[in-house]
């Protein structure tokens, strides 16, 4: 879980001048989670290469679909590379309606995935 924390908060791309503005402790304090949050309460993010794509029917349609480690998911949404927060912002929205989510990310875009296996994903339906 550690792995996958550190990875997420390389993800930020922060940039640089941001760092001149606070000191190492106000950034060390805001990097550091508090008791109320969870790795849960945000989705992993899994570089493109880490995933196997597949296609799917369902919904009298035919669906994108990731399987990684031992989930199955339907892609819910993509965003173009430079729309990173609203692809991290609708991935902790769907993991706090409990749906189980991942981001996966290439030099293109960023994808968010939901569990095909939780029936809160079915009633999903892009915006």
């Amino acid at each position: 879980m550690a792995a996958s924390a550190s990875y997420r908060l390389a993800m930020l791309q922060i940039p640089l001048t941001a760092y001149y503005h606070y000191s190492k402790e106000q950034l060390m304090l805001a990097l550091t989670p508090s008791s109320t949050t969870t790795l849960e309460s945000a989705p992993h993010v899994i570089p493109e290469q880490q995933i196997t794509l597949f296609k799917f029917y369902m919904d009298q349609a035919i669906q994108d679909g990731l399987t990684y480690g031992n989930e199955l998911y339907r892609l819910a949404k993509e965003f173009r590379i430079d729309d990173w927060l609203e692809a991290d912002r609708l991935g902790c929205e769907l993991i706090g309606q409990g749906i189980p989510t991942v981001i996966s990310v290439s030099k293109q875009r960023y994808s968010v995935w939901i569990s095909l296996r939780n029936p809160l994903a079915a009633t999903f339906a892009a915006s």
